[in-house]
């Protein structure tokens, strides 16, 4: 109910012209490369934009996953920000080399994969990429899984690298496809499973930062951790 998502499919020449009532829209590109007003983009990058008034030109054939907060404000009858949140840009080199080095990080029986969490200028200290979203790049080593939890975020989830991985969501399995989206409703209990021979690795946007400022995040593990 407060976050939407969806893929833009652009032409190479053509261009997508977004008139969005959000605070910022979130972008991976899945495929291509183009401009935006402020930066290039290309395969593998993902990008933070204002709302509003928005043009995305692309060189080549694109398919971008775009998300965006436009629910919470209709329900609200807002209007975006009179100052509007500054575009980012996170180049596909930048995000391997952050997943470098926290996979050179010591882990523990507790930990279930590694993530890289995007933020922005003055909203570092919450974690957040917006003052209503958060955005992380979950990984998952071979054979392992994330331990069931719940959580009163909802999770949109794109699935970018992985084999025979699933996901179980509310007693469901949920099998994975690579660019396909998985929807985990708030207060699901769920858990994610690689059992391919790579690792597998997952963009999740939640309005975690919703709870984070009404306190109440809600997180709970339902499974112990394996020694």
């Amino acid at each position: 109910p407060l976050v939407l998502a969806r893929y833009a499919v652009i032409r190479a020449g053509e261009a997508l012209d977004l008139d969005t009532r959000a605070t910022g829209l979130i972008g991976y590109v899945l495929r291509g490369a183009g401009e935006a007003p402020d930066f290039a983009w290309a395969q593998g990058d993902i990008f933070l934009i204002p709302g509003g008034a928005q043009r995305l030109a692309a060189r080549e054939h694109a398919v971008i996953w775009l998300v965006g907060n436009e629910p919470m404000l209709a329900f609200e009858a807002l209007r975006e920000s009179a100052e509007p949140i500054a575009s980012v840009h996170y180049p596909a080199a930048e995000i391997e080399r952050q997943l470098a080095i926290i996979g050179a990080c010591t882990t523990n029986p507790g930990t279930s994969g590694l993530a890289v969490i995007f933020s922005s200028d003055g909203l570092e200290a919450w974690r957040n990429i917006t003052p209503s979203l958060t955005l992380s790049l979950n990984t998952l080593p071979p054979g392992e899984h994330q331990r069931a939890h719940r959580h009163n975020s909802a999770a949109i989830t794109l699935a970018l690298q992985g084999e025979a991985c699933h996901s179980m969501v509310g007693g469901e399995k949920k099998p994975w496809s690579v660019g396909n989206t998985l929807v985990t409703p708030a207060g699901d209990p769920h858990s994610h499973h690689n059992a391919g021979s790579i690792q597998a690795r997952f963009l999740i946007v939640q309005d975690g930062g919703l709870h984070y400022h009404a306190r109440t995040m809600g997180f709970e593990c339902l499974e112990n951790p394996t020694a």
